[in-house]
């Protein structure tokens, strides 16, 4: 079977408009703000513990940014009934938005992640642990460095729960143990 120059040319010119046309198909630009936790095997300074837990559940309550650019208060980013979530040594996502057109260019001087203050968790010994965050119902955790937020880039703010050591035994009863409350390492990128 003999082809001429005029059929190559055809499959040619065809190939070249839908490679140009699938170069061109218009891809999603919208950028969000990704807030991610996850567990990390580093040890808090109040840790007297010689054990790690399995897991903990937080509750999500609410997530701010400050100022906003227009008004100078805060962003309420999160108004949701709370939300509950279990953490392990490994990254999730706990909250995502996509990134408001007027926060472009503009300046940011603190991301505010709030929990309720009781939290349970589980570890190799029991699966009812217990303890609280703080004093308050709530608990902030902040980044409260500046950062800009730029165009076509989204934000990724990541937690991570600083939870080794934090599972002791009980001094008074070898059959128990008891769980306390990690440290935060709180950091904010642009990706």
């Amino acid at each position: 079977m003999k082809f001429s120059n005029r059929f190559f040319s055809f499959i040619f010119i065809s190939l070249s408009i839908l490679i140009h046309h699938a170069c061109s198909v218009n891809v999603d630009q919208n950028k969000y703000l990704n807030v991610k936790m996850l567990a990390t095997l580093i040890a808090p300074e109040s840790a007297t513990g010689s054990f790690d837990p399995v897991s903990q559940k937080y509750t999500l309550e609410g997530i701010y940014l400050s100022p906003d650019p227009t008004t100078g208060e805060e962003i309420e980013l999160f108004d949701a009934d709370p939300k509950e979530f279990t953490i392990i040594e490994r990254s999730q996502i706990i909250f995502s938005k996509e990134i408001d057109s007027n926060w472009v260019g503009e300046n940011f001087d603190k991301l505010t992640i709030r929990f309720n203050s009781e939290v349970t968790g589980t570890s190799k010994f029991t699966d009812d642990h217990s303890f609280t965050l703080s004093d308050d119902a709530s608990t902030d955790v902040n980044y409260e460095t500046s950062f800009q937020v730029e165009k076509g880039q989204g934000l990724e703010a990541i937690i991570k729960v600083q939870w080794k050591n934090t599972v002791v035994q009980d001094a008074n009863d070898e059959e128990s143990y008891n769980m306390s409350a990690p440290a935060f390492d709180f950091s904010v990128s642009l990706n």
